[in-house]
Formats: C-alpha cells, sequence, structure tokens
C-alpha cells in the first residue's frame, strides 16, 4: 500500500473537473474580464457549463457523478475567484474615475 493517500471517488471527480476547467477557460478571456463587463457568478459559471457539457473527455465523468456536484465545485471555483477580483478592487479598479469639471 505505501505511503500513497488512497483516491476517492471525489478526488478522482475534483482532479478530471479541474483537467476540463483549465481546457474550457483557454476557450475565454480571463475570468476578471466578464465581472468587470458586469457578469456575476451565476452567468459565468453558465457559460463555463456549457463549454464543459461539450468536452468529450469530461462528459463520462460528468454522466457519472451528476450536474449538482458540478455546479457545486464550479460555483465554489468561479465564486472565489469573484471574491479575489472584488478584494483586488475589482469594480473600482475597472471603472474610469470621475472628474470634476
Amino acid at each position: 500500500q505505501g505511503c500513497q493517500p488512497r483516491l476517492t471517488d471525489n478526488d478522482d471527480f475534483r482532479k478530471t473537473f479541474q483537467e476540463a476547467l483549465a481546457s474550457a477557460l483557454t476557450k475565454f478571456d480571463i475570468l476578471e474580464t466578464y465581472f468587470a463587463d458586469g457578469m456575476r457568478v451565476p452567468a459565468v459559471c453558465g457559460m463555463i457549463t456549457e463549454e464543459l457539457r461539450r468536452d468529450a473527455d469530461f462528459e463520462p465523468t460528468l454522466a457519472a457523478t451528476g450536474e449538482e456536484k458540478l455546479q457545486t465545485l464550479l460555483a465554489k471555483t468561479v465564486g472565489t475567484a469573484y471574491g479575489m477580483w472584488k478584494k483586488g478592487g475589482g469594480e473600482a479598479a475597472a471603472k474610469p474615475k470621475q472628474t470634476r469639471e
């Protein structure tokens, strides 16, 4: 058995999800661009979900695991990216400053 931890189904799903997500994200601008344009987490998740469903390598895993698990992990991942964007200046950094005349 050695010192290697045994991968669970959840670990396998996360690994496959991360690989599929990395592939899907290559087809989009960086997520911060969408946040700056006013898209929120549910809309960005929807856009990425559609791309993940087209991934032939991910489809068997998604079929075996279910949509709920995908949406939970995707919402957490995109939500974390949104939170980091907001913390880094978010909307304030994306909008030009108003000048007084």
